[in-house]
């Protein structure tokens, strides 16, 4: 759309796994790799990760930020955008905001100091944090939201951000990523009905929400053992050993990520997917990548996630799924039971005018949101 992006990053880590098919696709990106995280250095890493202010890439960030005060007026960005997490990124936007006179949007992939999994071991600390989120909400001539629960939750908190100030530009799915290679899939297992899990596990206190389900449906409905199988597909490490333990090896199969243009058919060849997110009522505002594959791709979803959160909002608002809330396993076997006879049955339908209100998660449409956003600055000369 006319934009010349430069972007600041990190070095990869030793630890990180790196696409090579998805960096042709950003390869003409002028890209200034800065510093490295060493990940190898685990007690470092958590003793950084406690007691830093803000978080552990602190330094980086004021790294990058006495850099691009430092520049020459000619390398001046017009505009900057910083994402986070990790949300110390916003101090690189706060100190050019305040020093430079930048425009600044502050985006927010997840929540900060009222996030699910945020965690905080001082009361100093604590407060320090919530001092600079609310320095970002005060300063940043826009804030980007990835869903609207996390939006409203900024709005009516102790943070009180202006309505307008904000705007939601949810996470996405990219239309040339799922795209069929026409590839033979190898489906383990493969029954009448075969439902997919794309993306890493959590451990078996939470991914052992869906299997405890699915086993008490068999009890209940035995002959489903024949007619069912589950691929999951994505990072195996935290696999855990309940789905042998609940003697659920001949329905549900497990296979190590694949890549990026792999996945269209691996989407394809499925009659459904799932996702799941932990019990907890601060998820409420969350969804998995995951999800927007799935829709994406045109898929029935079932979730297990919190009552009247955003993922069952979506999936009610499209009639594209079924969602069960996490606390009660034998409801949560019934519903899946409910959502298996409606993939049978065809109920879940991606008309046209589905499809064309599903485009605010293509990323292609999000493409145009962000820039209608920056348009609506005025830009430094």
């Amino acid at each position: 759309m006319g934009y010349e992006v430069h972007v600041y990053a990190t070095n990869p880590g030793e630890t990180d796994w790196v696409d090579d098919k998805r960096l042709k696709d950003v390869s003409s990106v002028p890209v200034s790799r800065i510093g490295r995280r060493n990940l190898s250095r685990a007690i470092i890493h958590k003793v950084k990760r406690r007691l830093l202010p803000i978080d552990f890439q602190t330094p980086w960030a004021l790294k990058v930020t006495k850099i691009l005060l430092n520049a020459p007026d000619t390398d001046d960005p017009q505009i900057i955008i910083t994402s986070g997490p990790p949300h110390s990124m916003h101090i690189v936007g706060y100190f050019m905001k305040k020093l430079r006179g930048t425009p600044w949007v502050a985006d927010f992939r997840d929540h900060f100091t009222l996030g699910p999994e945020y965690r905080v071991y001082s009361f100093i600390g604590k407060r320090i944090n919530q001092w600079f989120e609310n320095q970002i909400y005060k300063n940043a001539n826009r804030i980007i939201f990835n869903t609207k629960i996390n939006k409203e939750d900024v709005i009516y908190s102790k943070f009180q951000l202006e309505s307008d100030k904000g705007t939601v530009i949810y996470n996405g799915y990219d239309e040339s990523d799922l795209s069929r290679q026409n590839k033979t899939i190898s489906w383990k297992g493969k029954k009448s009905y075969n439902y997919l899990y794309l993306g890493g596990l959590r451990g078996d206190h939470v991914d052992g929400i869906f299997y405890k389900a699915l086993h008490k449906l068999f009890q209940i409905r035995p002959h489903l053992r024949s007619e069912i199988s589950i691929q999951i597909v994505g990072n195996l490490v935290k696999k855990g050993n309940l789905v042998h333990e609940l003697e659920l090896d001949d329905v549900i199969f497990f296979s190590p990520g694949v890549p990026y243009d792999e996945v269209g058919d691996l989407l394809n060849a499925s009659d459904g997917c799932l996702t799941w997110q932990r019990n907890r009522i601060t998820y409420r505002g969350t969804i998995a990548g995951k999800v927007f594959d799935y829709i994406g791709a045109k898929k029935p979803i079932f979730s297990i996630g919190i009552p009247n959160g955003e993922i069952e909002n979506i999936l009610k608002e499209f009639d594209i799924g079924q969602s069960a809330a996490p606390d009660n396993i034998e409801q949560i076997a019934l519903d899946f039971n409910i959502f298996h006879e409606q993939v049978k049955t065809g109920q879940f339908q991606y008309t046209d005018h589905k499809i064309e209100s599903l485009k605010v998660f293509s990323r292609k449409h999000q493409a145009y949101q962000l820039a209608e956003l920056i348009e609506s600055l005025e830009f430094k000369k």
